[in-house]
């Protein structure tokens, strides 16, 4: 959520330099485009989404720098966290253009339709763009990962145009039931809109004008309040047949109708809960996952150790790149954690990657069935 993040540059040098987000670890590289989706049956109609999806082989990229927020967001969170203009705006994704980039990606011998399709909503008052790492590195490992922003429930969504729509500033505990049902239509309606080839080519203009995404199964993953949302968009759209809560709360009819395909819940360590309103929040979460527990079919919870919420996103790799191999203020450990930087990067997006390859590919995965001696960090609480 905001104030986590507002924590994590609030302590940030006078000097800064560019930071490059690294080259993730999987077989592809990655290309991303947004788009704006809008339903003209809704009161608040536009939903922005960004894709990252596979191109080539990573052995075969020309890796080209890519803004890791537009300049209206990064200037407004500049703005709004007290750090010096172009802090934000310093940062940057590395992304795959093949040798063949004026050509679909056809030609790389990668098809559309090969790579499953993945969905993910962050947490409320927070964007999307803060977990674009975990999104591209997910991504490289071989899916179509979509990333949704809910205006005026995301702190800001900036619209291709240059439209900026800020989130409200009276957003409470009591409307999160009710956002979270509006997320879940959000959801739908971008798997309808996926359907279609004219949406497609909007967003992977790349691939050949016929390509069509498999919207037919699904899986999603949700930070925060998004881990919420994943659950209520399953129980009402049976294309996602998966889901993933990282470290969010639980709502709605779905705690006691529970769900009939895999979910998994994955914690923060409640050592960094010391704060009275985390302590409350994790207190909240932790009896909403107890309530649904006996209701969920296959299911897993695990617990991170020596990680805070914010390390689900891409908070840890930016909070390094920031300030280098300098100690970190208490304030943004207790929001981060204490595991470094690219160790909490792996983990999560190796477990996240992992259910994926379960519910989309059918792999076993041992991963998930028990302890592993790799990931010490990660504790079985239940499955």
């Amino acid at each position: 959520m905001a104030h986590i993040t507002q924590i994590l540059f609030m302590f940030l040098p006078l000097s800064y330099a560019l930071f490059v987000i690294p080259i993730p670890n999987g077989t592809y590289g990655v290309h991303t485009a947004q788009i704006a989706l809008t339903d003209t049956l809704r009161v608040d109609p536009s939903v922005l989404i960004s894709a990252f999806s596979p191109i080539a082989l990573r052995k075969d990229c020309q890796w080209r720098l890519t803004p890791y927020m537009p300049d209206g967001t990064a200037a407004f969170y500049d703005h709004d966290f007290g750090v010096p203009k172009g802090t934000i705006e310093s940062g940057r994704l590395q992304m795959c253009s093949p040798g063949s980039s004026h050509q679909p990606y056809q030609a790389t011998g990668l098809l559309l339709q090969n790579f499953p399709l993945v969905l993910f909503s962050p947490g409320a008052d927070s964007s999307r763009l803060l977990s674009s790492a975990i999104a591209q590195t997910v991504a490289s490992h071989g899916y179509i990962v979509v990333t949704i922003d809910h205006p005026y429930d995301a702190a800001i969504v900036q619209f291709p145009d240059g439209r900026l729509v800020l989130g409200s500033t009276q957003l409470n505990t009591s409307d999160f039931p009710t956002m979270v049902k509006t997320r879940a239509k959000d959801v739908s309606f971008v798997l309808d809109e996926l359907e279609r080839v004219d949406v497609v080519r909007r967003l992977l203009p790349q691939y050949h004008s016929s390509s069509r995404l498999d919207t037919r199964q699904v899986a999603m993953w949700g930070h925060s309040l998004g881990g919420a949302a994943t659950a209520s968009a399953m129980a009402i759209d049976k294309r996602i047949v998966g889901g993933l809560n990282l470290d969010g709360p639980m709502f709605g009819p779905v705690l006691s109708n529970g769900l009939g395909s895999p979910f998994i819940l994955f914690g923060s360590d409640p050592a960094f809960h010391g704060g009275k309103d985390s302590k409350a929040s994790w207190v909240a979460m932790l009896a909403s996952w107890t309530q649904i527990w006996p209701h969920l079919s296959w299911k897993l919870d695990l617990m991170l150790k020596s990680s805070g919420h914010g390390t689900f996103q891409d908070l840890p790799l930016l909070a390094r790149l920031l300030y280098g191999n300098g100690k970190l203020p208490q304030e943004i450990v207790g929001n981060i954690g204490t595991l470094p930087s690219d160790r909490a990067m792996k983990i999560v997006t190796t477990y996240v990657t992992a259910f994926m390859d379960m519910v989309l590919k059918c792999a076993p995965q041992a991963l998930l069935q028990r302890p592993s001696e790799l990931f010490p960090e990660v504790v079985f609480i239940a499955k």
